[in-house]
């Protein structure tokens, strides 16, 4: 064999020889050997070296059917137009779980705005029991204020009747005096509690008036949500019922609309009427 860098004879299994076996990345060398190197012409064929095995002759590729090129060409537009077909399915099964998460937390908007219209009956409830109290408190101290007036006037005219009278009823007019002092003082507190109580009735009523106007909006919605929503039981019955239906367990539903509920064949429950 000769070495495939300078062209010197070597040994058989060996590529390069010692001179170029360390340097065969670098750039060549003039060599005396070079001028021993053999380029063949385009077209000659090399000759194997001395003791080497001849290679087997490779066989003769087949041609190939048309009958069997069409069947391949058309096995490749099965299975493209499988994967397009599956493709489709996928786009329409995720378009599906994408309505029907949108419409369930819809329903679980309109079920909670339900309960905090609910909840917020409940407080209004509670405010028109405070307000009724209060006003019943004011109306106490009213009437408290006016027997106290009467108190105060008729001591007034007892204590202008004892200083006509003279000098020997002073000692029970100051006394008079001095209950009329602390009336005057109770009054007053009660004057003050009044303009309190009428303060927390002012704002009671524009607190009830706010609450009846969320209520009104909350009822809208709530309306419309039983007018348009139903829902139907996995119980096999083909009923769809309204919320506040007594055979509408509320553990394993969908929720649709009516019109589309009765578009897949669900009928009205007997019961709620749907």
């Amino acid at each position: 064999m000769n070495c495939i860098r300078c062209g010197r004879t070597i040994s058989d299994g060996k590529n390069f020889c010692e001179d170029c076996a360390g340097v065969a990345s670098s750039p060549l060398q003039e060599s005396a050997y070079i001028s021993r190197r053999v380029v063949l012409s385009r077209g000659e064929k090399e000759l194997p070296p001395p003791g080497a095995k001849k290679k087997a002759a490779l066989p003769a590729k087949k041609r190939r059917h048309p009958k069997a090129r069409a069947l391949r060409r058309l096995t490749k537009a099965v299975v493209i137009l499988s994967i397009a077909c599956a493709l489709l399915l996928g786009a329409c099964v995720y378009g599906g779980v994408f309505y029907f998460n949108n419409y369930r937390r819809e329903v679980n908007r309109l079920r909670t705005q339900e309960n905090e219209l609910a909840r917020r009956e409940s407080d209004l409830s509670q405010m028109q029991t405070a307000l009724t109290d209060a006003h019943e408190q004011l109306q106490f101290a009213r009437d408290t204020v006016t027997d106290r007036e009467r108190e105060i006037d008729s001591l007034t005219q007892q204590i202008n009747q004892y200083v006509m009278a003279g000098s020997e009823t002073e000692q029970a007019i100051r006394e008079m005096q001095e209950e009329n002092i602390r009336l005057i003082d109770e009054n007053n507190a009660y004057a003050e509690e009044v303009e309190a109580l009428t303060g927390q009735y002012d704002t009671l009523e524009d607190k009830i008036a706010a609450l009846e106007n969320s209520m009104r909006v909350l009822q809208n919605k709530s309306d419309f949500f039983d007018a348009h929503v139903c829902f139907v039981e996995n119980d096999g019955t083909g009923y769809y019922h309204r919320y506040s239906c007594s055979h509408f367990v509320k553990r394993s539903y969908w929720a649709y609309s009516i019109n589309l509920a009765i578009s897949r064949g669900y009928t009205a429950c007997p019961y709620c009427g749907g």
